[in-house]
């Protein structure tokens, strides 16, 4: 809008009138296209009279839909539709200062379209109602969401209408799928049967091309020689607990550094007070290594690739100074020795459960003061002199954990896979177990439960120095935080909520289509939950709702998730009106620029929008267990939009 700006300013209006032009045609051209085509193929079938009630119900008597078509008419045999670039101030009113919002934009003279006399009258209606000046948002994503919807009913009835057809289809392809399959007896050139490989063994290809592959990775081990260590610029002010020397070092260390020609290098074995590893191109032959291991399905079940990056580490040290043996033979080895069953326990921080239930495939059990002693009982061997540390150690666990629900998870594997996997899956849970808490459809409540470790309560610590005396300032800042505390009788009650449905989506797989969707958005909204600042919190959430109403990205984002929305949440047309403006203005509140706190108004509208967005997730995640895709769902709410119409 700026002088310097004038051409650029010129373009985007010609480039409006272009797409707008473009707009109108194409959505004519599919009208005709779909007519024609309903006609042709099914005028003998009971699908065209469903197709004409469609079409009156959604589009017939639709003042928007009808502006459209005339429009497509008017700038065909007229000329372009009046325009003007404008500016415009909103002053806040719940702002004391002169704040407030500017718009810029371009939009269309409603005054000279009514003008000409070829508008139908529901079109004409429309423009009499609009103002002096038309949307093109407004009146754009209006139509693309009634175009969507009804090609979404469009799209079941005709699968219904060929479902012997396509089930027909499903035989053929299953019937041509196995006849090109391999024969399930697999032969060498020899026609010899191939040995498969055993628990904890590999066979004979997989070990001979590990061993090759761990030789080679061997043969690139040398000497390092690491530049001299330049002298810090400043010491550091941190306390320093404890100091570490070579002395104190039990084996030999794993270290990164730059060599003297400044490449970054990695040492593991010393002799002869030498040190030898890789260079970095080297290293990556790592990769290359545990990438041949995992080729075996129990190394990719039971070890994780720090667990083969180590293995190696340790048969090179040995090699190193005399033979030893293979390499598969080593990790197999050391496979066996450590891979076992074993129970991963997750404390979570600010959440307490009255009983152990199941969730999914995992377990939550409350850690209890017997818990720790059935623990402490397992050290009842060690030397007198440890004794102390020992007591100390259980006394600082219980003050950390003792009373927190954990998430227990079994898994079969050896310790540092076991605790990858454990890390993550109980991430997840706790992510879907918010869904449920006490903060998940309060926007002003903070939900703090988390793993033990990565739990955020913020706090303010401030020191106000004046010349004789100070003052150590703290609080936490979050208005209102939400510490759960879980009962049986609560417990009965979430799991009428959908919890049982939740647990369902623990592990991603074999999910369907919708279940994978509904779960990355519970995981999502459970994140955004653990947020203080309301507008971080608020993008979550629309990212959340957008992951199961929307089809993808070239939908009309804001209108469609406004729309569909409103269907699930009420079947009052005033009711929908209010539940669209609301997520309108919620879109809008996420654009704002963060300069201010919110006021009074806006901070209603992220309450009343989180009302409407759990109902919303939860309505979705009921149907996890009879919807197969998502695409499936969302026709299913556009339909419940059209027969509520």
């Amino acid at each position: 809008m700026s002088e310097g700006n004038r051409e650029a300013g010129q373009q985007a209006h010609r480039e409006l009138s272009r797409h707008i032009h473009n707009f109108v045609a194409s959505a004519r051209t599919l009208v005709d296209h779909t007519r024609v085509f309903i006609k042709e193929y099914y005028s003998q079938s009971s699908v065209l009279t469903q197709y004409k009630d469609q079409v009156s119900l959604i589009f017939s008597n639709d003042p928007n839909s009808k502006f459209v078509h005339d429009l497509r008419n008017y700038m065909l045999h007229k000329g372009l539709p009046g325009s003007q670039m404008f500016l415009s101030f909103h002053r806040d009113p719940d702002n004391q200062s002169d704040a407030g919002k500017i718009e810029a934009g371009i939009r269309l003279d409603a005054t000279s379209l009514l003008e000409w006399s070829g508008w139908t009258a529901p079109a004409r209606l429309y423009l009499e109602t609009v103002g002096k000046h038309l949307d093109v948002h407004q009146f754009v994503e209006s139509y693309l969401v009634r175009v969507n919807r009804f090609h979404s009913w469009l799209d079941m009835t005709l699968r219904k209408h060929h479902q012997d057809d396509l089930r027909q289809l499903e035989e053929l392809q299953r019937q041509l799928a196995a006849e090109r399959s391999p024969p399930t007896e697999i032969t060498t050139e020899e026609s010899e049967p191939v040995v498969l490989a055993k628990p904890f063994e590999f066979t004979t290809a997989q070990a001979m091309d590990i061993n090759d592959t761990a030789k080679a990775l061997l043969g690139n081990v040398r000497e390092m020689v690491f530049a001299a260590r330049s002298p810090d610029q400043f010491p550091t002010q941190r306390p320093i607990s404890l100091n570490i020397t070579h002395q104190n070092i039990v084996g030999t260390p794993t270290f990164w550094g730059p060599d003297v020609n400044g490449k970054q290098v990695f040492t593991f074995i010393e002799q002869d007070n030498k040190l030898f590893g890789f260079s970095e191109p080297d290293y990556r032959g790592l990769d290359d290594l545990a990438n041949k291991a995992f080729v075996a399905g129990w190394v990719r079940e039971k070890l994780s690739r720090r667990f083969v990056d180590d293995t190696f580490i340790e048969w090179a040290r040995a090699r190193f100074s005399s033979d030893q043996v293979e390499f598969a033979d080593a990790l197999r080895t050391k496979a066996i020795k450590n891979a076992r069953l074993v129970e991963v326990w997750a404390p979570v921080a600010h959440l307490e459960i009255e009983v152990a239930f199941n969730f999914g495939p995992i377990r939550l059990a409350p850690i209890t003061s017997d818990k720790i002693d059935s623990l402490k009982k397992l050290m009842d061997h060690i030397p007198t002199t440890e004794r102390l540390a020992a007591d100390q150690f259980f006394k600082d666990l219980r003050e950390d954990i003792q009373g927190f629900a954990a998430v227990v998870v079994p898994i079969e594997a050896e310790p540092i896979l076991a605790e990858e996997k454990g890390r993550l899956i109980a991430r997840d849970v706790v992510s879907l177990l918010r869904f449920f808490s006490p903060a998940a459809d309060a926007a002003w409540k903070l939900c703090p439960t988390a793993l033990v470790g990565s739990e955020i309560v913020p706090r303010s610590k401030l020191l106000l120095v004046w010349d004789d005396a100070f003052s150590m300032m703290e609080k936490v800042t979050a208005k209102d935080v939400a510490y759960w505390r879980l009962s049986r009788r609560d417990l009965e009650y979430l799991k009428a909520q959908g919890l049982q449905e939740a647990g369902t989506l623990v592990l991603p797989d074999g999910l369907s289509d919708f279940a994978t969707s509904v779960r990355s958005s519970l995981i999502l909204y459970g994140k955004g939950l653990t947020f203080s600042d309301p507008i971080d919190r608020l993008s979550h959430t629309l990212s959340a709702v957008e992951g199961v109403l929307l089809k993808h990205e070239l939908e009309p984002m804001q209108a469609s998730v406004a729309a569909r929305m409103s269907f699930l949440t009420t079947k009052d047309r005033n009711e929908r009106e209010g539940i669209q403006q609301t997520v309108r203005q919620a879109y809008r509140l996420k654009e704002r620029p963060r300069v201010s706190i919110l006021t009074p108004r806006e901070d209603e509208l992220l309450m009343t929008f989180s009302v409407y967005a759990h109902a919303t997730l939860r309505t979705a995640l009921r149907n996890v267990e009879s919807v197969g895709s998502k695409r499936e769902f969302i026709t299913a709410v556009d339909n419940l939009g059209s027969t509520q119409s």
